[in-house]
């Protein structure tokens, strides 16, 4: 990420000092949204942040069927998790339940003063001890899976005992972290690359929605390992509108990226540490879900 620039970064610091507040009122929360810069601090090219767009954040409320019960997987500060709630508040009213798992110290520091209506959990969600934790907390629940997680190879976490999908991408193994933890269904932003559909960007309008051309190898072996598919969204795009009234866009990087939905009550997923030996060395699932058409 490159360096931010000087208004920016007085922006920033605003939020910053407004986050040693003990209570924040609905304006400075949302300056905080708006201005907490994730590329200010030294340790973010490690962590791979970049923090979801309000406009993208909303829509993407609309693609999970639990909003008053979910995991905010990754959460930054929160921004997902804010957009449910305002989206309940402008509503239903409901009383939510989420809980935010961020593994930067910071960001969470950052979100826990901002969302104190949730339980935030600080650690990385493939850590024994935060899975058994979100497993006693959502304990006889129907919850969904809402994230934005890091992308690519870049964050490393083992997942050799937890996951059956054995690749390097993380929004990968944060989609199937969804199926592990026993959601209901999940909304993750991804990169359009990693989609096995297009609905986002100007040449989208053009192309089909599907097609097998948009499945990549990684994503042909994440089927054939995992049995999960992903489904589009809803129809939304990802494409920002730009202008000060619809709110901030990427900060400093320029990303296509798709909403991809995952119905996880429509698979038979076991867990890596439920299956047989045998299951475990043997890939029964190949060639059944890579032929498999989401039309099918």
């Amino acid at each position: 990420m490159a360096k931010i620039s000087k208004r920016l970064l007085n922006k920033h610091n605003e939020a910053v000092n407004m986050l040693k507040k003990e209570k924040l009122n609905f304006n400075e929360r949302q300056f905080v949204f708006d201005n907490y810069h994730e590329g200010a601090g030294k340790m973010n090219n490690l962590i791979s942040a970049h923090f979801t767009p309000y406009q993208i954040a909303k829509s993407m409320t609309f693609n999970i069927a639990y909003t008053d019960c979910f995991i905010d997987l990754c959460a930054g500060i929160g921004i997902l998790s804010y957009a449910l709630l305002r989206q309940e508040e402008m509503s239903f009213n409901k009383k939510l339940f989420g809980i935010c798992i961020e593994r930067s110290t910071e960001y969470y520091e950052a979100g826990k003063k901002l969302l104190p209506e949730f339980h935030w959990i600080n650690g990385d969600c493939f850590d024994p001890k935060v899975i058994e934790q979100v497993r006693d907390l959502m304990k006889d629940k129907k919850f969904s899976v809402i994230s934005n997680p890091p992308y690519g190879k870049q964050v490393k976490s083992n997942t050799e005992d937890l996951l059956r999908y054995t690749g390097s991408n993380f929004e990968l193994k944060a989609i199937e972290w969804g199926a592990m933890i026993g959601a209901f269904d999940g909304a993750f932003l991804i990169p359009q690359n990693a989609a096995n559909f297009r609905l986002s960007g100007r040449e989208a309008k053009y192309k089909p929605v599907y097609d097998e051309n948009y499945k990549t190898k990684e994503y042909l072996k994440f089927v054939a390992q995992t049995g999960l598919e992903m489904k589009a969204n809803n129809g939304f795009s990802t494409d920002l509108i730009e202008g000060e009234e619809f709110g901030p866009t990427w900060k400093d990087v320029t990303i296509t990226t798709e909403i991809a939905c995952v119905d996880y009550d429509e698979y038979n997923y076991t867990p890596i540490n439920q299956l047989t030996k045998k299951e475990k060395t043997s890939e029964p699932l190949e060639k059944e879900a890579i032929q498999t058409s989401l039309f099918n």
